[in-house]
């Protein structure tokens, strides 16, 4: 039975950084009406994880909504400061005893604070977010995705190879 609520327009989903800077940019790099665009924020636009959480909610999107495009879309410029964020992590509590059990433990990629602040070359981390997505075991051939970062300074738009 057919939900009588449901808008019959294909949309597409977009994987965007939690900065709303980019938000604007996203109707002209899709060339899609803001309500035919199925948006997740994640920091820094990252897929850190082939079965995580964002990657389960892309995958379920793909069949639920039929989407047949992806756009990656994050901000050129965007790095989160590792010492920064350490030191806001142990004024919160987490002691270098947790670090570094968490780091023996490889709970994330062998360092949980560079793992938090991201890579540092957004451009090869976007690449790596397509190919991901691109080369999932659940994830259609058929399902087109590009990505793209955003300079919002100059209001440019690169596309990633």
């Amino acid at each position: 039975m057919r939900m009588l609520d449901r808008v019959d327009t294909q949309k597409v989903l977009v994987i965007t950084d939690s900065n709303m800077g980019v938000e604007s940019s996203l109707t002209g790099i899709t060339q899609r009406e803001q309500e035919e665009l199925l948006v997740f924020n994640s920091y820094g636009a990252l897929i850190s994880q082939p079965y995580g959480c964002l990657m389960r909610n892309v995958i379920l999107a793909i069949y639920q909504e039929e989407i047949h495009d992806i756009y990656i879309v994050a901000e050129k410029a965007q790095q989160y400061d590792r010492d920064h964020l350490l030191e806001k992590m142990k004024e919160a509590g987490v002691t270098d005893h947790i670090l570094k059990t968490l780091n023996y433990l490889d709970a994330v990629q062998y360092d949980v604070v560079n793992w938090l602040a991201g890579p540092s070359d957004v451009y090869e981390a976007m690449r790596k977010n397509k190919e991901l997505i691109m080369k999932h075991p659940l994830i259609p051939g058929t399902v087109n995705v590009r990505a793209f970062l955003v300079d919002r300074d100059s209001e440019g738009i690169e596309e990633v190879i």
